[in-house]
C-alpha cells in the first residue's frame, strides 16, 4: 500500500509545522524532504529507507504526539497508519485558525498616507463607511499579465472582482510590477500567483467580515507565504521580493507579513 497524494502533502505540512521545513507542499518526496525527515526521525528502522516510508514514518511519529494510536512505529505504510493520517486531519480541522493579529486588534486610528504605511487594523465601522456594505461597490480589474491560480497552475486569469475604488490603483500597481520585473522574472519569483481579492467571509476564527469581504485585500503566492509562517520560512520576507512589497506600499497596501510577521501573502488597503 503506497500513501496518497494528499497523505504525502500532509507529510510536508507537519514538517513545515514540526521543523520550519519551508517545503512546497506539492506531494513529491524529494532530498529536501527526506533531510528534513531524516533530522527529526532517526533511521532506526528494519529495511531500506524508501520516500513511502519516510512518509508512514513521519504520520506515525506526528499521531503519537496527537495521541493517535497509528499501530506499531515501524515507518510502513498500511491501512492503521492511513486511518492515523485521516485522524491527524479531522484534529487539524477541528482546531479553530487563529485570528490575525491585525483582525484581533482592531483601532480608531486615523488612515496613513500611501507610501507611508502605518500597522493598523481598522474597524467594520470604518470600513463600512467607507466602501459600502461588504461584497458591494465592486468593479473588474484587468490585470496586465496573466495571473495563475496558485493552487491550481494550469488556470490563468486576467481579471478579477475588487472594490471599485480600487481598481484603477490596482491596475496601475500591477502595471509597475511588469515594467519593473518583466513577465519571465514576474514568473521566476511567482508574482503571478494570484491567491484571491474578493471573498465575502468572516475573519478566520471570529465573527466579523474579513477585508476580503470588500475587495480591499490581495493574497499573492498563498502556498509559500502560509498564514502562520514568519519571516523565518515566508518567501516574501527574502530580500528579493522587497520591492515588490514596497511597489504596493507606494500604493497604499499595508503588508501584513512587514507589520505583524504573520500572513505574509496579504496586502491590505485600508480606509
Amino acid at each position: 500500500m503506497l500513501p496518497s497524494v494528499s497523505n504525502r502533502k500532509l507529510a510536508h505540512g507537519i514538517l513545515n509545522t514540526r521543523r520550519r521545513a519551508d517545503l512546497l507542499v506539492d506531494g513529491h518526496i524529494g532530498p529536501k524532504t527526506i533531510a528534513a525527515a531524516s533530522a527529526w526521525i532517526p533511521w532506526t528502522f528494519e529495511g531500506k529507507p524508501t520516500p513511502s516510508r519516510w512518509v508512514a514514518a513521519i504520520i506515525q511519529k506526528e499521531s503519537r504526539l496527537r495521541a493517535i494510536h497509528p499501530g506499531p512505529f515501524d515507518a510502513f505504510y498500511g491501512p492503521e497508519t492511513s486511518a492515523a493520517a485521516d485522524s491527524i486531519r479531522r484534529q487539524i480541522l477541528a482546531q479553530p485558525a487563529p485570528i490575525r493579529p491585525d483582525e484581533e486588534h482592531a483601532t480608531d486610528r486615523p488612515s496613513p498616507a500611501p507610501g507611508k504605511i502605518k500597522c493598523w487594523s481598522p474597524t467594520t465601522a470604518q470600513l463600512r463607511a467607507r466602501y459600502g456594505k461588504e461584497g458591494t461597490n465592486q468593479g473588474i480589474v484587468a490585470s496586465p499579465y496573466p495571473l495563475r491560480l496558485d493552487w491550481d497552475l494550469k488556470t490563468t486569469v486576467h481579471r478579477f472582482s475588487a472594490h471599485q475604488s480600487l481598481v484603477t490603483v490596482i491596475e496601475n500597481a500591477l502595471r509597475e510590477t511588469l515594467n519593473h520585473y518583466g513577465l519571465d522574472r514576474i514568473q521566476a519569483l511567482g508574482l503571478d500567483r494570484f491567491g484571491g481579492c474578493l471573498n465575502v467571509r468572516n475573519k478566520r476564527g471570529g465573527t466579523t467580515p474579513s477585508t476580503h469581504s470588500w475587495g480591499i485585500a490581495i493574497d499573492w503566492y498563498p502556498s509559500r507565504n502560509m498564514l502562520k509562517q514568519t519571516r523565518k520560512t515566508a518567501l516574501f520576507a527574502r530580500p528579493e521580493y522587497t520591492h515588490f512589497l514596497d511597489l504596493w506600499a507606494s500604493h497604499g497596501f499595508m503588508s501584513l507579513g512587514r507589520c505583524y510577521d504573520f500572513d505574509w501573502m496579504h496586502l491590505q488597503r485600508n480606509p
